[in-house]
């Protein structure tokens, strides 16, 4: 289930596209989007992309990654909240994980690999894609 996220990632993947359109030979090299996803929710996105056809960007240029966890403490005593027995429970890092993730995930690798030397960052759909 990916809730109301799903149609804000639609549209921001159609403003990518606009924006390859636009560009033109320009955009041949082609607009990655990294795509921070969680363990709950990582192959619900990646088969709502599938089942989208990527709208219309190419599969190689969309990179999914899992954001990072940290154990959950109880607010008043600071003490871990166990999911089980034997399993501390956890929570994703959230955006504060962002920058290890993309370590971790290889993202960084392939921004290198592309020649990307500046990253705009889109939380929540907050932001227009390739603004200055």
């Amino acid at each position: 289930m990916l809730g109301t996220d799903a149609p804000a990632r639609q549209l921001q993947a159609e403003r990518i596209s606009a924006m390859r359109r636009l560009a033109g030979a320009a955009a041949e090299m082609g607009t990655p989007w990294y795509v921070m996803t969680s363990a709950a929710t990582r192959t619900a996105t990646e088969e709502f992309f599938q089942s989208h056809a990527f709208f219309g960007l190419a599969p190689g240029d969309v990179w999914f990654f899992d954001q990072g966890c940290l154990p959950c403490l109880s607010p008043k005593e600071g003490r871990m909240l166990m999911e089980s027995r034997c399993r501390v429970a956890t929570a994703p890092d959230g955006n504060g994980g962002l920058y290890a993730a993309l370590q971790a995930s290889g993202a960084l690798q392939d921004m290198r690999r592309r020649g990307i030397e500046v990253r705009a960052l889109w939380m929540n759909g907050r932001m227009d894609v390739a603004q200055p």
